[in-house]
């Protein structure tokens, strides 16, 4: 197990731990009116760079689609929680937007395209 995997088994360990925590704090926080209390703002920064930080672990290990998956709940948490002005917003939405390009600069083509484009070669035998 190198240290991106380690790292990673005690991220996704501590989002576990923390999302059960944000459930309860939500709840709290809707029912006594303190959702923008510092201490609610300060929870929402930790969780949203859980994510963010289980993305980065996915991107060293070139695990490519959860990379988005993480970078994108970090992004929508802080989104949806600080409002889109907030840096954190900012800079988790501008990991999801570099890996969402990057992943369509190195998307593989498919068995289908690959067949296709060696038919118009004349490189496969179309009977075959």
């Amino acid at each position: 197990m190198n240290k991106h995997e380690i790292a990673l088994a005690y991220v996704l360990r501590a989002n576990k731990i923390l999302e059960t925590l944000f459930l309860i704090t939500i709840k709290n926080s809707t029912a006594s009116g303190t959702l923008e209390s510092q201490e609610f703002i300060t929870f929402v920064q930790v969780i949203a760079t859980s994510y963010h930080n289980t993305g980065v672990e996915y991107e060293h290990l070139e695990e490519y689609e959860r990379t988005l998956k993480f970078y994108l709940l970090a992004f929508s948490v802080t989104n949806k929680y600080l409002g889109a002005q907030h840096p954190l917003c900012s800079m988790f939405q501008q990991s999801f937007l570099q890996m969402k390009q990057k992943q369509e600069n190195e998307k593989k083509p498919d068995r289908q395209e690959l067949i296709h484009k060696a038919l118009i070669k004349g490189k496969v035998n179309p009977k075959l």
